[in-house]
């Protein structure tokens, strides 16, 4: 018997079938609803409008006289820069975070629970490392400007030379702070640093700098929601900066997300 004569229009259909099947496995993987991937290479926006920055619209607002806050010019391995300023007065400080509400800015509207994030980076670096407070990370009140807290929920990566000269971690709860533990890396002015928090299976917030595990905080795990976001503030008379070249979040798998 001799073999089936199978016209090209056939193996046209069949490749096309073929091609949609992957085409559509691909997109699902890329489009999951189950998973949320959020980035930040501050590469366009609007310079000083809140709610405008980046491409997810960060916001900024200020504690004490107003900060300064813009793009910067590219540099190697940073084409994205945004510097964000505090004035010039003890005590005064500046933010950046991510917001709902770009009518009421300092509403900041905290949307994502953090135990059901999965990893947030933040790539950063201070230029002026003397009498300040630098924090990065994850809280309920971005606004807080006390030390040893950030809201009453939070995880976070804090420079604080008055108290360490090394990037430190923290994890908070229901308004109480887990002890400060140190990464045992010292902050170089204007050095970059990549700090990333993980979260575990079993609930702990991992603190990593530079791709390298640091601390791990099992007690006073925040579980409500929270926001992503970064603030610098001046402990003496003089303006003082935190510049933020790269940001991303990305949460553990959602359930089936209907009910």
């Amino acid at each position: 018997m001799g073999n089936p004569i199978i016209s090209p229009g056939d193996y046209e259909k069949d490749l096309q079938r073929i091609y949609q099947r992957l085409n559509a496995d691909l997109l699902e993987k890329v489009y999951d609803r189950h998973v949320i991937i959020l980035e930040e290479e501050f590469l366009s926006g609007i310079d000083n409008v809140s709610g405008g920055i980046g491409k997810l619209g960060w916001n900024f607002a200020s504690a004490g006289g107003v900060g300064t806050y813009g793009f910067q010019a590219g540099e190697s391995d940073h084409p994205g820069i945004y510097r964000i300023a505090s004035h010039s007065d003890n005590t005064d400080a500046m933010w950046i975070y991510l917001s709902r509400n770009q009518v009421v800015p300092t509403a900041q509207l905290p949307c994502i629970l953090a135990n059901q994030i999965d990893a947030v980076s933040f790539i950063v670096r201070i230029p002026t490392i003397t009498t300040c407070m630098a924090r990065v990370g994850l809280s309920d009140d971005l606004t807080d400007v006390t030390a040893a807290q950030w809201g009453a929920n939070a995880a976070w990566f804090d420079f604080t030379p008055a108290s360490s000269a090394n990037w430190r971690t923290y994890t908070r709860a229901a308004a109480v702070s887990s002890a400060a533990q140190s990464t045992g890396i010292a902050v170089t002015a204007g050095n970059w640093y990549v700090l990333k928090i993980i979260r575990t299976a079993g609930g702990n917030f991992t603190f990593y700098v530079n791709d390298i595990l640091k601390t791990t905080h099992a007690t006073n795990q925040p579980t409500v929601v929270i926001n992503a976001g970064a603030q610098i503030k001046t402990l003496t008379t003089a303006q003082r900066t935190l510049d933020l070249d790269y940001f991303r979040l990305k949460t553990a798998r959602f359930g089936n997300r209907y009910t």
